[in-house]
């Protein structure tokens, strides 16, 4: 007679389905408490590296695949679903009305090493754009687009900011002082509008370098630069190089007063610094008012450039 075995489930011990079910949970609490207070400018550094987190989930996977280790398997493959989830959200595109009086406006980051100015600056000047903005660009492309565009706003030191367009241009001035941003108005085909042309601050975590400062200054500066913004009389459009990531708490903070405007079409990662490519990050962008559209919105990649250049034609919808 065969005996029959009997399963016993020892005291405090938790059935093996609990246990996946709570690590393939886990993961995923990081969409609840990413933009907590106090928190959630620590987790920006997190939220930057979350590409590195995907590399890594995706070997671990394979180690535990091959250890037949299920709970191992279960908490790599959600680490990586968590981990693709945060870098892919952000560039999603939404659905947008046609904008009408619409203007092309083009930002591009020259980078101040680069040895092959002109060409670049030909090749920005054949986008045909209305408005153009330029970022650490003192010489060399200045010179060109200034011939090309009739009202120019000249680059100075120390964020290199120039603005060249058809528009007229009818005033410049700095709406929050020691940060990289000119309030540009220009006289638009709709009306008047409050151009925000910025290059800020990379953030980072010790903010050692000549250009860096730590997340949370960075968000400080974020958010002086929102309330100036939602101050403004004008229709506001906000680009640039803001040094800021789509996968942090600052730009959700800035989506919630603008528009991004590169989302009519996927999104992708701007930066081609070789040594921040695995980061696939964002941080190139152009906000528009909530009530804006736009279309026909890309990425370029131009000569000489670490950045790719943002374009999008935009108006009222």
């Amino acid at each position: 007679m065969t005996a029959r075995r009997v399963s016993v489930t020892r005291p405090g011990r938790w059935p093996q389905r609990a246990k996946l079910a709570l690590v393939a949970a886990a993961p995923w609490l990081w969409f609840a408490v990413r933009d907590l207070a106090l928190v959630d400018q620590l987790l920006d550094g997190v939220a930057i590296a979350m590409p590195l987190v995907l590399y890594c989930s995706i070997p671990m996977l394979a180690f535990a695949a091959i250890l037949r280790r299920k709970l191992l398997v279960c908490g790599a493959m959600s680490l990586a679903a968590v981990a693709l989830a945060s870098i892919v959200a952000p560039w999603i595109p939404e659905a947008m009305a046609t904008p009408v009086l619409p203007f092309r406006l083009v930002s591009a980051n020259v980078f101040g090493g680069n040895a092959d100015k002109p060409d670049f600056a030909k090749e920005l000047i054949a986008l045909d754009a209305d408005v153009v903005i330029t970022l650490e660009s003192l010489s060399g492309a200045h010179e060109l687009l200034s011939v090309a565009y009739p009202h120019t706003v000249a680059p100075r030191q120390p964020e290199g900011i120039g603005v060249y367009t058809g528009f007229a241009v009818l005033s410049a001035t700095r709406p929050v002082e020691g940060v990289g941003v000119l309030r540009i108005v220009l006289d638009a085909p709709g009306g008047a509008i409050a151009l925000y042309a910025a290059h800020l601050s990379r953030a980072w975590v010790t903010g050692g370098g000549k250009n860096d400062v730590v997340f949370f200054r960075h968000r400080a500066i974020v958010e002086h630069l929102l309330d100036s913004i939602r101050q403004d009389p004008l229709p506001t459009v906000l680009a640039g190089d803001l040094n800021m990531s789509d996968r942090t708490s600052k730009y959700r903070a800035v989506r919630s007063t603008l528009r991004d405007a590169m989302l009519v079409r996927w999104a992708g990662p701007t930066s081609r610094k070789l040594l921040f490519r695995p980061l696939l990050l964002r941080i190139d962008h152009i906000f528009v008012p909530k009530q804006w559209c736009a279309k026909d919105a890309r990425r370029i990649e131009l000569t000489g450039s670490d950045h790719d250049a943002v374009t999008a034609t935009i108006g009222p919808c």
